[in-house]
């Protein structure tokens, strides 16, 4: 064999060896990723979706379960929470009514306060404000409870929330004594909560 044919005959030998191993490297997975403009518009369909299902608690009066997803809701949602804020503020309204509920007035106020930090509608604000306002009167801060009453703008206030408006400034007129037999005044007349065109109240009548 001459020298030229065995140059050509190992050339050929060297490329077959080297397609062959290529044929045998395992082939790169390829993965897709969503855009995050995508990922916050899925995450935000599932947002709207946990939030209903509180709201549905809520209102068949199912609170402790309530209250479970609403902590759920609140760890969930905090990466796209300045997207959803007034979702959030709503949350914490309901938040701090289940705890008025359970008398945990001091938890109640801190939760209705959070609710007033997330700056949304001031009509909203203001029956946020008519909560926080009973919650400080339950836990015998009075005169956090006339500060906080004095913001209310009653005007913005439906007719059946203006007569509750009423009733709550005369209690912090004459704030009632507390029994040591008998539960707070306020929290006796609480039956339950009712829907308002800007979120939910406590019901004192």
């Amino acid at each position: 064999m001459s020298q030229v044919s065995e140059n050509v005959f190992f050339t050929i030998f060297m490329l077959c060896i080297a397609i062959g191993a290529c044929s045998h490297t395992p082939k790169k997975q390829i993965t897709f990723y969503a855009s995050p403009e995508i990922e916050i518009t899925l995450l935000g369909a599932e947002e709207s979706r946990d939030f209903r299902t509180i709201e549905l608690l809520f209102q068949h009066e199912n609170y402790e379960t309530a209250l479970g997803k609403i902590y759920s809701y609140e760890k969930k949602y905090e990466p796209i929470k300045n997207k959803i804020i007034e979702k959030f503020a709503q949350i914490y309204n309901l938040k701090g009514l289940i705890f008025f509920i359970f008398k945990k007035h001091l938890l109640a106020i801190e939760a209705f306060k959070k609710s007033l930090n997330s700056e949304v509608h001031i009509n909203f604000q203001t029956y946020v404000l008519f909560n926080l306002a009973s919650a400080e009167l339950e836990a015998k801060l009075i005169e956090d409870a006339k500060k906080t009453f004095s913001q209310i703008k009653p005007e913005i206030l439906d007719t059946n929330t203006r007569i509750k408006y009423l009733q709550l400034k005369a209690k912090l007129e004459k704030p009632p004594e507390k029994s040591p037999d008998k539960p707070d005044d306020l929290q006796k007349q609480v039956t339950k909560i009712i829907p308002t065109p800007f979120g939910y109240i406590f019901n004192t009548m």
